[in-house]
């Protein structure tokens, strides 16, 4: 009776032992970075190709609805409104109705739409600092989000606010910082 009880308990020891090692020579999921050579990554030819899609997926109208759900009432009337300004307003008009949609959105702590509203008024009115405000809040969103298929359309809008950043003021600090963490997430 002795011997069928260690014989049961050297059993279970030894599959518990197999099962340790077998784990040990598995690549931990999180720590491997994704390659092209492992199958994981796609093809520096495809990263192209899928990238207008998820950029163009985001936009204002999508991105405003869904942040329209989460904030208040009254708060998302008084942003429809400005919205339908923004719409009808045309050069200058424009870009100070993004600029007060910005400060809108990011009062009431949604941030995607708020970057997206920064980055019409980089576009409008280029400079490092519109530049530079859209990257930020373009990352600060994709910190934030929990959106799989947002975060690579927001790092990559966020990568390429920096870079026109750089264009304009290739020694900023700031743009350099912004455009080295966008490539390293």
């Amino acid at each position: 009776m002795n011997s069928s009880i260690r014989l049961k308990q050297t059993i279970i020891i030894g599959a518990i032992l197999l099962l340790v090692a077998f784990l040990f020579t598995r690549d931990i999921k999180g720590l491997v970075k994704p390659t092209e050579e492992n199958g994981k990554m796609p093809a520096s030819g495809q990263i192209a190709e899928q990238g207008a899609p998820s950029t163009s997926g985001l936009t204002i109208e999508q991105t405003s609805i869904a942040a329209k759900n989460v904030i208040n009432q009254s708060l998302a009337k008084d942003i429809t409104s400005l919205e339908n300004s923004y719409k009808e307003a045309k050069g200058e008009e424009k870009v100070e109705f993004a600029q007060q949609l910005a400060q809108k959105w990011d009062d009431v702590e949604q941030i995607t739409p708020s970057a997206l509203y920064l980055e019409v008024v980089a576009e409008a009115k280029p400079s490092t600092a519109s530049w530079l405000a859209s990257g930020n809040k373009f990352l600060k969103a994709f910190e934030s989000t929990q959106d799989s298929l947002a975060q690579p359309a927001l790092l990559q809008k966020a990568n390429v606010s920096f870079k026109k950043a750089l264009d304009l003021d290739k020694e900023n600090i700031d743009a350099k910082t912004g455009l080295g963490v966008t490539i390293v997430n």
